[in-house]
């Protein structure tokens, strides 16, 4: 009687993108890109914009899960962290005052860069659309740093202190202190932006005064 042999299906490893496959994805993100330029050039309705603004992010988060590698990886793990920061930027335009007022007054779109700003599933590129929002509007910066959970790790903190100095926004002066307290090196750019925003806030408004929420 011949023998019996058994064959084992090998467990399945997940492929990592080729560098085509890569680029692919960022040719498609780009494609995106010129679709909110057009919407924004042709002054469609905020909901229109705000569409097209949700499928860039959606699409980069779901496309985007692969673990960050070389320098970037020292503030993002993912990559869809660095390319929503970089998306941040269009998101910015969209949003000017001066150059785009409609969107910028859109509370649509606030809420939307709002919830970009402090769901943690984006992680670190949340840091980059509260520059964003402390750029565009004080209130919604304000509304980010009443929320205690958001004051979570260096890149975020020192975001929050360096636009709530920018804006002489006061009333966050204990923050500012249990984090200087905290740090390992009172020279690094967080302690400094602490010292610097624990001095400034003497001669700021706290934030009730100066922020109707």
């Amino acid at each position: 009687m011949p023998p019996i042999v058994i064959l084992l299906k090998k467990k399945s490893i997940p492929n990592k993108p080729t560098k085509g496959q890569f680029m692919n994805k960022i040719h498609q993100i780009e494609n995106l890109k010129d679709l909110l330029s057009t919407a924004v050039y042709q002054q469609v309705s905020d909901n229109e914009v705000l569409q097209v603004m949700k499928n860039l992010v959606d699409f980069i988060y779901d496309n985007f899960q692969d673990a960050e590698t070389g320098n970037n990886a020292l503030y993002f793990s993912q990559q869809f962290e660095l390319q929503l920061t970089r998306l941040s930027h269009s998101f910015l335009f969209v949003c000017e005052k001066e150059v785009n007022p409609k969107y910028h007054k859109s509370q649509v779109i606030k809420d939307y860069i709002l919830t970009l700003a402090s769901d943690p599933k984006y992680k670190n590129a949340r840091a980059e659309f509260i520059r964003h929002i402390g750029i565009n509007w004080a209130k919604e910066l304000v509304i980010l740093a009443l929320n205690d959970a958001l004051w979570e790790n260096d890149l975020i903190n020192f975001e929050l202190l360096t636009m709530l100095n920018q804006k002489r926004i006061g009333g966050f002066e204990n923050k500012a202190q249990t984090i200087l307290e905290n740090s390992d090196d009172p020279k690094s750019e967080l302690a400094k932006i602490c010292q610097r925003y624990l001095k400034n806030s003497v001669k700021f408004k706290n934030y009730y005064q100066k922020i109707k929420l």
